[in-house]
This record gives structure tokens, sequence and C-alpha cells, in this order.
């Protein structure tokens, strides 16, 4: 895996404006999660069919055992995809966008804990209980979260473990210039076939910068509660990433400081920035619904 995360990811808003403007996907699940979730779907069982002759596979779920996948069931019955972060032994953390991106509703999930891969393995436990951030506005991506709540708690192992929150000191910072890692599901890039060795959650290292220069990719100004990533080099999140951790590594922890939102069109190859939810915005309604 090298430069593009895997990842579900929320593109839906567009803004239309100056030449340079980046636009973004309105329609989550019907541009984006539907059609990856058939993509993965038809990979892993092509893929499996040759495991079972050959063994072996991708080992990223020990290195992050946080990454949860989302099997999303929506209101028509279409199936979608998205990731989200495993917070503590019942809980866990998205984007809002994966439970309602302002037209296709979910009506349940499918949380998928200690597995590589989305259809296959792993602990699988459904929940239809999504408390989506009371200001959450889909047409701008405003307020991207909600917390997930299991329906039982989980024991922890070497493949499941939730990641750390930032601690209270780190509230006031905005980690420019940190270097941090997102993981997730999606494509690794915009003309990704989905072949065998891209079906699997995977990772890539990224910089943070600073809001007024990711507003010069998007024409419009990126609020203190989102966060981005520098694209150069062709590195970022990309369809199907959305609801994915952004982290840092901080006195040997796995430190969670934002939530994949949202990505140009076409950004996958062209390098533009990635948009996140800045997690120490939401600190308290966070713990107010872990606790």
């Amino acid at each position: 895996m090298q430069k593009i995360l895997p990842i579900y990811l929320p593109i839906m808003l567009v803004i239309v404006s100056a030449s340079r403007a980046v636009e973004i996907r309105r329609r989550y699940h019907q541009e984006v999660g539907i059609p990856l979730a058939s993509h993965i779907k038809a990979i892993e069982e092509a893929t499996n069919r040759h495991r079972r002759s050959t063994g072996g596979g991708p080992a990223s779920i020990y290195y992050y055992p946080f990454v949860a996948g989302l099997l999303i069931y929506l209101e028509d019955f279409d199936l979608s995809v998205c990731s989200a972060s495993l917070l503590n032994h019942q809980h866990l953390v998205s984007a809002a966008h994966c439970w309602y991106d302002g037209e296709d509703q979910s009506q349940f999930y499918t949380v998928v804990l200690g597995s590589e891969s989305l259809f296959n393995g792993g602990l699988r436990i459904i929940t239809a209980d999504v408390v989506v951030h009371y200001e959450w506005e889909p047409s701008t991506l405003l307020n991207d979260i909600p917390i997930i709540t299991l329906p039982h708690k989980i024991r922890f192992s070497d493949k499941i473990f939730p990641v750390a929150l930032p601690s209270k000191v780190d509230l006031s910072k905005t980690f420019v210039g940190y270097q941090a890692v997102v993981i997730g599901f999606g494509m690794t890039s915009f003309w990704d076939s989905f072949d065998e060795e891209k079906r699997t959650a995977s990772y890539v290292k990224v910089k943070i910068i600073t809001n007024r220069k990711c507003s010069f990719s998007y024409n419009d100004i990126i609020p203190r509660s989102q966060m981005c990533t520098s694209g150069l080099g062709g590195v970022g999140i990309c369809d199907g990433d959305s609801g994915g951790p952004l982290i840092i590594r901080k006195l040997r922890k796995n430190i969670l400081i934002g939530i994949s939102s949202f990505a140009g069109v076409a950004s996958c190859p062209r390098g533009k920035p990635s948009g996140f939810t800045r997690v120490t915005e939401f600190y308290d309604f966070i713990y107010d619904h872990i606790s």
C-alpha cells in the first residue's frame, strides 16, 4: 500500500465557484457507498475462492485494531459502506453522512470489527443505536459526527482494541504540521478497479495543513470544526473512506484527531486536500454519549 488510502469517505456537498474550486459529491450513498459495496463484495467473493487454495492475506488489522467497517442497510434495502473507529467496549464514532446523507436514511448497521475484509470474518454486530450530532448539516458537512452504540459490550483482543481520544491539554491544538495516518476501506485511486490487492482496509501517511490553505482548493471557508490534510504527492482519502480515522502517534498511543468527511469528486489522483471532522471540537459531544 503506498499513497492513497482506502476508507469510506463522506463526499456530498457541491461547492460551485472559482475555476480552482473542488466539487464535492452531494449524494454519498447513491454515488459512492452503494456502488462501492457491490464492488467490494464481488472482489471479496472472488478472492476468497482463490485464498482457499493459496492462503495468506494482509495483517493491517493488527496495526490498527480500532478500525471498523460499516455495512449500511438503507430504507430501500440498498447496501452501502463506510468506516468507523472503536472508542471503548461499546461505542464507535464515524461520519454522520453515513447514517443520513440528506437524501438516503440508514435503517441499521452491521459493525465489522477485527477483520480486514467487510463481508467476511471478524466480529459482526447489528445495531440501529446511532446518535447523530444535533446540528448535523448534510448540505455543508458541518458537525459530521455520530456516536454508534453496540447492544452489548465486546471483549478486546489483538485484533479489536480502541483508539485513544485526545487529552484535555490537546483541545486547543490545531495539529498543523503534524504527520498523521488515515485508514479505511475505500478506493486507492480514482481509477481503482477494486482488484484483489485493493479489497481490504489500508492506510496512508499525510500532513495536516491550515484550514486557510485548504479553503483555497474548495473556494469556501473551512471552519475550525473541520481540518484538512495535504494532497501533495497524491495522498489522501478517496471514494469510500467516509467515517474512517485520522490518527497521530503520541506516547506510543494512536490518538484519534479526525474523522474522514470530504474530498473532491476526482481528488484521489489530483493532489487536493482531504477534509475531516476535527475530534477536539466535539470532545463534549463524544464524552456525553460514551460515558
